[in-house]
Formats: structure tokens, sequence, C-alpha cells
């Protein structure tokens, strides 16, 4: 069976230390879940489709899981939506700290049917008029590397997503001092005269006119930043890890869902890792 590329998403898995942070003790739960990360690395498709696909690989050999099936992996879909806050407090523990740079923004994906209480009709950002969407927050750190990630019904505005990041920021967390980057779009006036209730947090966003000379070199090159967390989104969207179509009628699954299509990417911030041991992370890619 082919084996070369199964080898190289669960080394770099392991040696980024994702399968610890689900959990530090092995289980059925983490290997599933860390089963369903690999097979939207390799093949992404429903979670039928995924026990199927992944014996013509050695990936269910090698984490043990050949005689799951869809109904373990929706129950490991449950196991690891409740331990999401614990993965995103350790995630947070490793790449922010008291003064750190944060990058956020707002994306969205259509979705098909009528039955997730998440997909409601709202601003369209895939061009697919007539169809509810599902939107989600990721927050990063100050290298684009995603730390949290929420999902909001389609109707949400951005702007009202932002007071939910800082309570994480500051209560989750335990951060007193961040500098929160956004876009205009997020941070509006009304965000920003939120933000200026907790002392310690600051912000960046697009300024016009003298406010841009005034900010500081090291700010105007950070705000460049948020690019980065502008390419993860198009790359959980596209076709290195696609969250669509979204094959889940409950809210939870599909918040489950969206935190598995995320943390490849988190992987995907090593690439010099990735270049090394020569993994083709593309959608529909396989060894033959």
């Amino acid at each position: 069976m082919p084996h070369g590329h199964v080898q190289a998403i669960l080394g770099s898995i392991r040696r980024l230390g994702l399968d610890s942070l689900m959990a530090s003790q092995r289980c059925q739960e983490r290997d599933l879940a860390l089963a369903m990360i690999a097979e939207r690395l390799l093949y992404p498709c429903s979670k039928l489709a995924t026990t199927r696909a992944w014996h013509t690989t050695t990936l269910a050999e090698e984490l043990g899981v050949a005689e799951c099936n869809e109904g373990d992996l929706y129950r490991a879909m449950t196991w690891l939506l409740a331990r999401q806050a614990r993965i995103e407090a350790k995630l947070a523990q490793r790449r922010l700290r008291d003064g750190a740079i944060v990058l956020y923004d707002v994306g969205s994906s259509y979705y098909e049917g009528r039955t997730c209480p998440l997909a409601r009709f709202g601003h369209d950002r895939d061009g697919q008029k007539g169809r509810p969407i599902i939107v989600y927050g990721l927050l990063t750190d100050g290298e684009g590397c995603p730390v949290a990630i929420e999902a909001y019904p389609g109707n949400t505005g951005d702007p009202t997503t932002v007071p939910d990041q800082v309570e994480k920021l500051r209560q989750r967390f335990g951060l007193s001092r961040v500098v929160l980057v956004g876009d205009r779009g997020l941070l509006t006036e009304t965000q920003i005269g939120k933000l200026r209730e907790h002392p310690g947090l600051g912000w960046i966003s697009a300024l016009r006119g003298p406010a841009i000379r005034e900010l500081v070199e090291t700010g105007c090159l950070r705000y460049r930043g948020l690019a980065r967390v502008e390419r993860a989104f198009r790359c959980l969207k596209g076709i290195d890890l696609r969250i669509r179509p979204i094959p889940h009628r409950s809210a939870d699954q599909v918040r489950a869902h969206i935190l598995i299509a995320r943390s490849p990417i988190t992987s995907g911030r090593y690439s010099a890792l990735r270049r090394r041991e020569g993994l083709k992370a593309r959608a529909g890619w396989r060894e033959t």
C-alpha cells in the first residue's frame, strides 16, 4: 500500500506536537481526529468516504483505526470539539505572550442545504447567490500561525465577532496586554470604542492621512501580516484544504468540521519542515 505521503504527514504532525495538543495520552478518539486531519491533506471528502479512502493507504493501519466506521468518526468529532478550548489555550501558551501582536480576520463558506442552524443568509464572499453561509473568525499570532477559530451564524456581522475575541484573549488566554490587528471592516469606530474600555489592549487598523504617518514603522510592518491570515483563509477554502462542501447538519458537527479543516493550517506555517519531508499537500494528490 502507498505509505510515503502518510509517513510524511504523520511525521510532521508528531514533530509539531499536534497529537499532544489534542490529548497527552493516546486514545482512539485522538487517533481518529489525527486520521481525519491527515485525510483532509490527502483527499478531502465526507466522513463515510474517509473510512473508505484510508484503506487505500497505510493511514488506518498506522493509527490503529482500520476497524472504525463513520459513527466512530462522528464520536471523535464530538470529543475533539469538547477539547477545543483546551487545545487553543495550549496553542496560545506556545504562540502568544503579553505584549504580542494578534491578527484577526473573518471568512465564510456557503452551505448546501437548510438544516444547519448556523447556515443563514448574509454577506456572501464566495459569489454563490441564493445560498446560506457559515461565518468563522480566525485568530492568529503575529506571524499568521492560527491559534483559535470560531464559527458563527451566516447573518453575523463581522464587527460583532470582535468582542468574543477580546474575551478569549483576556479571559481564556490570560493576556492583559496585546495589540489586535484587523481591517477597517472589523475594527469599526464602535468596536474601537469598546476596545478602549480595556487598559492594555491596543489595536492597529486601516488608517488615512496624517494617522498613517503617526503609525510606528513596526506597526506598519505588522499590519502587512494580516495578509497571512487572508492566505490562511484562502487555503482553508481552496484547493489545498477544502472546507467546502460542509457535509454536516448539526451546528456542533459543523464546528468540529471547521476545526479539523483548520488544523493543518497550523502545520502549514512550518513550510521548511514540509519541504524537507517532501509533503505534497494538494487536494486529490495521492501516491500511486
